[in-house]
This record gives C-alpha cells, structure tokens and sequence, in this order.
C-alpha cells in the first residue's frame, strides 16, 4: 500500500492547472494566427475547474462534486478536441456535434449510475470508458496532417497517446481492486490518476504556446516564400531551392533538367478589359492548372507578372517537350467564366536545358527567356526549345 497524501498531490495539481490556465490567457490572448488556441486553453481551464469539482466532495454532496466534475473534465477535453477541429479549419457538421455531444452523454451516464447507486468501481470505468472514446478522437485530429514543423503537435499527440494506455490501465486496476472512498483511498490507481493529470497540466501548459509559435513561424516561412496571389513559390524560393535541385542533377551522370519560362499570352489585354480582380483570377487559374500537372520534385514559382517558371529535373528531351505540349493544350482548353462569359487564354513557353556551357540558374532563365521570346515571334500559343546554335 503506498502511503501517499493523494488530497496534497490534487491540490498540487488544481493550483498547477490554474496557475497555467492564467499564464496561457495572458500570453496567448491576442494569439489570432493560430486557430483553436483559445479552444486549448479553455480546455485547460476546464481541467483544472473539473478537479476543483472533485477534490471538493470534502464540503460539498458528493453526487454533486461526482457529476459536475467529471462532466467538466469531459468538457476540456471536448474543448481540446475542437481545437484541433478549428486548427485543421475543419467543416464536418457531424464531427463537431460528436465532439461536443460527449459531455452531455457524461453527464447524463453519470446522473443514472448516481441514481441507480451505482459503486465507485462502476462509476470509474464507465468514465474511464467515455474518456477513452472522447481521448481517440483528439488523438486523431492531433495526429491528423502532422508537418515537419510541427514538432509540439507531435509530442502532444504522443503525451495524449499515453493518457489513453493510462486510462486503459487505471480501468483494469480498478476491475481488479475495490474502493468505496475514492480520495481518501492510496492505492496504485490513483496515485496514476495523479500522475497522469499532473503530467499532462504541466506539457499542455507547454506545447500550446509552442504549437501556436510554430505555427506563426511556419505561416512567416510561407509568405516569405510564396507569391501571395497564386500561392506558388516566389523568385526568391525559386533561386533557393532551384540551387540546390541543380547542384543535385549536375553530380548525377546521365540526368538531365530543363527550365521552362511561361508567359501568359496578351495578358495586358485581359487586364484592361476586366479589370485587375479578373487578371487576379486568371492567374490562379494558370498556377493551379500549372501545378496540376507537374510532378512532386518539380518545382513551380511565379516569376513575375504574368509569368512562371518550372524547374523539370530528370527529363529527357523528348519529356520537356512532351509536358510543355501538354501544359499548352490544358490551359487552351480550360475555360474561365468572366462575367456569364467563358474566356480563353493561351500561353507561350520557351524551355532550356541544363549543360556545361549553363550551369548556373541565371543562365538557364536567360536561355529560356531567349526561347520564350522565339516562341512569341512566331505566333504565340507555341513551345520553343533554345538551341545552342540559335
């Protein structure tokens, strides 16, 4: 028997979780770039509200201290699960109803095992078993879409993953052994409770403002480099990363890169006739019918007004012009609707390809600018390959 004051580690607990809940509203209250952050910290003041509940059976019924504590325990975690549905900007009606349904069935399962004098032993697994369910989910929507970045969201989804085997292990113990005084009992089980609980105040505490700055940073990352209109790369990225796609290649014998420069056909003329909004939409268009059709290692930027770069690694001859082909057909035949009008746009792409004589990337947009504008001359709407002799 493990002679352990539980009540001093709950209190611990309790101040533990109220402290944090207070430090995590004051730091993240005007945290807006990360969506269900102030979901997770209501969920943390839930937490430590629900123990509150419970540890004051002391001095209030303990039916009462039974139903409303655990229901607002079941409430944080319905909160932290929400806010996982808001981080991934989720729209699943029937989610987001399951998710907030739980406590309600908490509270409700729990009213009749009072009623009905349920024991202790059945009261702990029928929580334990809703808090598994409701526990599963957010280990889901925790896990869900996980980026390199987002090392926190990991290791909350990890610390959640072990809340669940603990619950699991706190139910068996509980089937195993029988208690009538739940906090006035030292045993195995809840000394578990307290770690669990204590565990995880103090890492949510912690990966909630983690996860909101990661999140920032990595919303910083994209607009440093991506174009805010098409959401492709921008020049910047495009040298970035195009750098190191070629240094790749060129210590490959027998692999080849071309670069293809895309210019969007009497763009000016779109313009002027629909306005700069429609020359907006028009370029969204080209980027994703772009990018739809390139490979994952392929590499698509915005280069500057109505015009795109493609970085193709490992293609022959044969393949580059096989794509560019291609790419002039999709977007010739992809309508735009403009105002109850179905407008057509053309583009002409010059290519180049990656060789002794150029083997840096300024040189290569040179050769396929030379391309481009061959491409131009001769009627638009059309593929050049630059040539060395040209």
């Amino acid at each position: 028997m493990l002679h352990i004051d539980i009540s001093t580690l709950l209190i611990m607990d309790i101040v533990l979780g109220i402290v944090s809940s207070l430090v995590l509203t004051l730091l993240l209250r005007s945290t807006e770039q990360c969506p269900g952050v102030m979901l997770w910290v209501l969920g943390h003041w839930c937490v430590s509200i629900g123990l509150l509940f419970l540890f004051a059976r002391f001095w209030i019924p303990m039916p009462v201290s039974v139903l409303l504590g655990n229901s607002i325990v079941s409430l944080s975690i319905a909160f932290y699960t929400f806010g996982f549905y808001r981080y991934h900007s989720l729209n699943i009606r029937k989610l987001s109803l399951a998710i907030f349904s739980f406590p309600v069935i908490t509270f409700i399962a729990i009213g009749i095992a009072l009623l009905e004098h349920a024991t202790f032993t059945q009261r702990v697994i029928l929580v334990d078993i809703l808090m598994m369910a409701q526990i599963s989910i957010t280990i889901y929507l925790c896990f869900m879409r996980l980026e390199k970045f987002e090392s926190a969201r990991k290791f909350w989804a990890i610390l959640l993953s072990m809340m669940f085997v603990g619950v699991i292990i706190r139910t068996i113990l509980n089937l195993l052994t029988s208690h009538t005084q739940f906090l006035q009992t030292y045993n195995w089980s809840n000394v578990l409770m307290v770690i669990l609980e204590t565990t995880y105040l103090f890492a949510a505490a912690i990966f909630i403002p983690v996860i909101a700055a990661q999140k920032l940073q990595n919303q910083l990352l994209q607009y440093a480099n991506h174009d805010e209109v098409t959401g492709l790369y921008n020049r910047h990225a495009m040298y970035k990363y195009a750098d190191l796609t070629m240094t790749s290649v060129q210590h490959i014998h027998g692999h080849h890169a071309f670069l293809a420069l895309i210019d969007i056909d009497h763009f000016k003329k779109v313009n002027d006739q629909y306005g700069h909004l429609i020359g907006d939409k028009v370029l969204r268009l080209i980027a994703g019918l772009i990018d739809s059709i390139t490979r994952e290692r392929d590499l698509v930027a915005r280069f500057g007004g109505e015009e795109f770069l493609v970085l193709l690694p490992d293609q022959t001859p044969e393949q580059a012009l096989t794509w560019a082909n291609r790419t002039l057909k999709t977007i010739s035949e992809h309508p735009i609707v403009v105002e109850d009008q179905h407008l057509f746009v053309t583009v002409s792409i010059g290519l180049a390809q990656l060789s002794e004589p150029i083997r840096t990337f300024d040189a290569l947009i040179e050769k396929a600018d030379c391309a481009l504008y061959q491409a131009k001359d001769e009627g638009r709407n059309c593929v050049r390959l630059y040539q060395a002799t040209s």
